[in-house]
């Protein structure tokens, strides 16, 4: 056993490198071999390094992308960070003198410096900066969308986090902070703008009629984003429109616009009809209308001044005969009509162009406007009488609302008649199936009496 250990002893020390006086192994030693000291960790790293260089004459720096394709550089350019900040002895001076001297970061980009790092990447190649959606390119697009937006809150009132730093830097890689959308809603806004402008060096004014429906749809939209803008939401008009808008002397109030409208209307009837402003025609009911409402208002003491006072201008007439109680005798007349159609179809929901009585859809609808300017705090013909008189005959304040009650009521009937199907189908089923089992009887009766005739045969 002893001779054993001793053998083993001998062994180990022929397999170990002689040394010198220095303590170092000597080069007669058959164990040392200056080419083998290199580990295979020393390799890759230089494989590594080698692939880095390579990205660095590419693309000029050495901020290698998380998503860059080859995952394996990434990971590695990520561990030389992490090795030289907890000081590992891999990391060595010289290694941080080669990274150094091809411009590497130690410290890892802010994330917006990152993200337009990888979006400044991609114009290199490819030219712009329409990033397509695939999944590789996400998170790119995700700070695309926030540069645009930052930039709106920018142009709208100075806030947000685009800084002159960040737009000159997007900007030298012409970065569109306009999206294809708003490319489009700018065409159009400027070919509708130009018509405007058109229209108001015609008639010195912008009140477009209804009947050149586009303008005139392109104008009350104007009227919706500036209300959004108003309340601080998201929208497409700026400061910019509106000042052009203004400058055309726009009516951002859709009422005080709808108001001007109809005196215009009024206007060209005025002027088509020799100075007559009494609208009598059955092609005119919506003016007839509104016209009224003004003796209505006028006698209730509601009518704006300025209105008022352009209307007398006009010619119209706001003596007693043509408002105050005729105005309330015809209210009360056009209720019983009402009331008489909620009779015969059930509902209150008179088609504007009521062939039976037209007037009466536009009465109709001018409650339905009357109670709105009530609700808003303006001056309104709607009294409570009234309302609580229209609402008594279960009339409803919005066209939305009444539109869906004669379907609700088509439905109720049709289920109606579809119970009423049911139990007459039901019935008839039971008449049927009692013949049956009279049938069937009377079948079994016959053949106990076959049978039994034919048992007394037997005997």
């Amino acid at each position: 056993m002893a001779f054993e250990m001793e053998q083993q002893q001998q062994q180990q020390q022929q397999q170990r490198p002689l040394l010198n006086n220095q303590g170092s192994p000597t080069v007669h030693s058959k164990a040392y071999n200056p080419k083998s000291s290199r580990t295979k960790f020393d390799k890759t790293w230089d494989e590594r390094y080698q692939q880095l260089q390579e990205f660095h004459r590419l693309h000029g720096h050495s901020d290698v992308p998380y998503n860059y394709p080859d995952k394996t550089l990434t990971r590695w350019v990520t561990n030389q960070r992490q090795n030289r900040k907890l000081q590992r002895s891999s990391m060595t001076r010289e290694r941080i003198a080669k990274l150094d001297d091809i411009g590497f970061t130690w410290e890892t980009r802010s994330t917006w410096e990152h993200r337009f790092q990888q979006l400044k990447d991609y114009y290199h190649q490819h030219g712009h900066c329409n990033v397509p959606n695939r999944e590789e390119y996400q998170d790119v697009r995700k700070f695309i969308f926030g540069q645009r937006h930052q930039y709106k809150l920018r142009q709208l009132d100075g806030t947000g986090s685009m800084t002159d730093e960040r737009l000159e830097a997007l900007e030298s890689i012409h970065f569109d902070f306009t999206p294809h959308r708003e490319h489009v809603y700018q065409r159009e806004w400027d070919k509708y703008y130009k018509e405007l402008e058109t229209f108001y060096e015609q008639h010195n004014h912008s009140i477009v009629p209804k009947k050149n429906r586009l303008l005139w749809r392109w104008t009350e939209v104007q009227r919706e984003e500036y209300e959004k803008w108003l309340e601080g939401k998201d929208t497409f008009i700026t400061q910019d429109k509106i000042k052009h808008l203004n400058s055309l002397k726009f009516f951002w109030n859709s009422h005080d616009a709808q108001w001007m409208n109809y005196f215009i209307e009024l206007e060209e009837w005025h002027s088509q009809h020799g100075g007559n402003v009494e609208v009598d025609s059955i092609d005119n009911l919506e003016l007839k209308s509104w016209l009224q409402e003004q003796l209505d208002s006028h006698a209730l003491g509601q009518l704006r001044k300025n209105r008022y006072n352009i209307l007398v201008s006009l010619g119209v007439n706001f003596s007693t005969k043509n408002s105050s109680s005729n105005a309330s005798l015809s209210w009360d007349v056009q209720f019983e009509q009402l009331k008489e159609f909620k009779l015969k179809y059930g509902h209150c929901c008179v088609p504007q162009h009521y062939k039976d009585n037209p007037s009466l859809g536009l009465f109709v609808k001018n409650q339905r406007r009357q109670r709105k300017l009530l609700d808003l705090g303006e001056k309104s013909s709607m009294t409570n009488e009234r309302k609580n008189k229209l609402e008594s005959i279960g009339f409803a304040w919005s066209a939305a609302e009444d539109e869906l009650l004669p379907a609700l009521r088509g439905q109720q009937i049709l289920k109606e008649l579809s119970i009423q199907n049911l139990i007459k189908k039901t019935q008839e089923r039971r008449r049927t199936a009692v013949k049956s089992q009279r049938v069937v009887e009377e079948d079994i009766k016959a053949l106990m009496e076959r049978y039994k005739r034919k048992s007394l045969w037997g005997m």
